[in-house]
């Protein structure tokens, strides 16, 4: 019985040692998450503000994680732009959708 406690209590602590929280290593750029909580409710201007940053130095040295998803929100936004002008009939101005 002593001899099953000892186990049991050392799988525990085995187990609990090995769980643990890890904190990512890449964080998203402040500036692309401003742009993609803007872009649920205001896509036009996320859309805006997304060009300006593609314009910026900051654009320039972003690095893998956060140029992926900068990606992802250019995809985003284009269909949403999209969507808005086939559903809504929409008016947006060429030079902001690039035509």
């Amino acid at each position: 019985m002593r001899m099953r406690l000892g186990v049991i209590g050392l799988l525990v602590l085995m187990v609990a040692s090995c769980v643990r929280e890890v904190e990512p290593s890449v964080r998203p750029s402040r500036a692309l998450v401003e742009i993609d909580s803007l872009m649920w409710s205001r896509p036009d201007s996320a859309f805006a503000m997304l060009l300006e940053f593609a314009g910026s130095p900051e654009a320039d040295s972003l690095d893998a994680f956060n140029g992926h998803y900068c990606q992802l929100l250019v995809s985003e936004l284009l269909y949403k732009t999209q969507l808005a002008i086939r559903q809504f009939g929409i008016q947006v101005s060429p030079i902001i959708i690039g035509i």
